[in-house]
């Protein structure tokens, strides 16, 4: 099975049931879909989308009051654009699932707009190639008794 990733944003949790928006990246179908979630789902829009399973790529979602914006990967070009007035207002916050595998975020940034003032926070920090290279070795070798059996 071929791993599906979602991201969650504009989300607040009601009684155990997501409220807000999911956008769900599906490498199997080759799409991405927005839905709206609350007690019943809703697809707000679906696109076709080149979804790696074995690299990264990059995923920029633009609010700009009922406007969603999606674009993929390294292309400028917009893959999905929704216009949704009952979701200009929502407020809540970012979550991420996957299921079905592995699913790593090596960067998260939020950037806001407000006229001329433009803030940058970034949430989670880019990977450093050392460290990374270093974590990986210690699971690799944290897991060999996995792979040579010893008697």
């Amino acid at each position: 099975a071929l791993p599906i990733s979602s991201i969650l944003f504009r989300c607040r949790e009601e009684n155990g049931v997501d409220d807000g928006l999911e956008l769900l990246l599906d490498p199997k179908r080759q799409q991405a879909r927005l839905l709206r979630q609350s007690k019943t789902s809703a697809a707000l829009g679906t696109a076709r989308a080149e979804i790696p399973t074995a690299s990264a790529f990059r995923v920029r979602l633009e609010f700009e009051g009922a406007a969603i914006r999606l674009r993929l990967g390294a292309d400028k070009a917009i893959a999905l654009h929704v216009t949704e007035p009952s979701v200009a207002n929502l407020a809540g916050s970012i979550g991420f699932r996957g299921w079905g595998g592995p699913m790593i975020l090596k960067d998260l940034t939020v950037e806001t707009h407000d006229g001329d003032t433009r803030e940058r926070i970034q949430l989670v920090p880019a990977l450093d190639p050392v460290q990374s290279g270093l974590e990986s070795f210690c699971l690799l070798m944290l897991n060999l008794n996995e792979t040579v059996y010893v008697d």
